[in-house]
């Protein structure tokens, strides 16, 4: 049974010839072949004219840019020759010398300020017997000669609590022969205060 039925099946199976090339195949198959052909060769011509176009476009705009760049060096050219350079020397000469200015009008002191506040801060009781007066160094020491050590203690406190002195101490404290007590007070003022009016 089993060979009837590869028999049957065998004779179902058309028959093709190997040499069925007649015209009709053939000029179908060619026809299949240059139609595909025609699309690639007309796709080919498309994209090769892209191409050529997108590079006269980028050659024309780099002509562009190179003419513009001509006229800007031919422009700052122009402008070069209309500097003043004397001119230009003096502004330069002008900015240093307002700098140096601003340098020495920042660093001014006004002295008239340290007797202004000698005269507010000693005590009645104190007398101030001399003065020495460093600008530079934003200090001075006063010879001050008190009734007696407690009146030297308040003097101090009261220049400790002044907020236009940084510092003040006590040195060489001794009794004179009348029996006051003389000392030298050294005080440290504070930058701001010289310097602003």
């Amino acid at each position: 049974m089993d060979i009837i039925k590869s028999k049957d099946y065998k004779a179902k199976e058309p028959i093709v010839s190997r040499m069925d090339l007649s015209k009709n195949g053939l000029s179908r198959l060619s026809s299949k072949l240059i139609d595909k052909a025609d699309t690639f060769f007309t796709w080919s011509i498309l994209i090769l004219a892209l191409v050529v176009l997108l590079c006269l476009g980028l050659w024309g705009y780099q002509i562009k840019l190179s003419r513009e760049n001509e006229a800007l060096v031919q422009e700052i050219d122009g402008l070069q020759a209309q500097r003043d350079l004397d001119l230009e020397k003096d502004f330069i000469g002008l900015k240093k010398r307002i700098e140096v200015l601003k340098v020495i009008l920042s660093n001014r002191i006004y002295p008239s300020k340290v007797f202004g506040m000698i005269e507010e801060l000693i005590l009645a009781k104190v007398q101030l017997g001399g003065l020495s007066v460093d600008l530079a160094e934003r200090s001075m020491i006063w010879g001050v000669e008190a009734e007696d050590y407690s009146t030297l203690a308040k003097q101090l406190f009261v220049l400790k609590n002044d907020p236009r002195i940084q510092r003040a101490s006590l040195t060489e404290v001794s009794l004179n022969n009348m029996g006051r007590t003389v000392s030298n007070i050294k005080i440290e003022m504070d930058d701001d205060f010289l310097r602003h009016e």
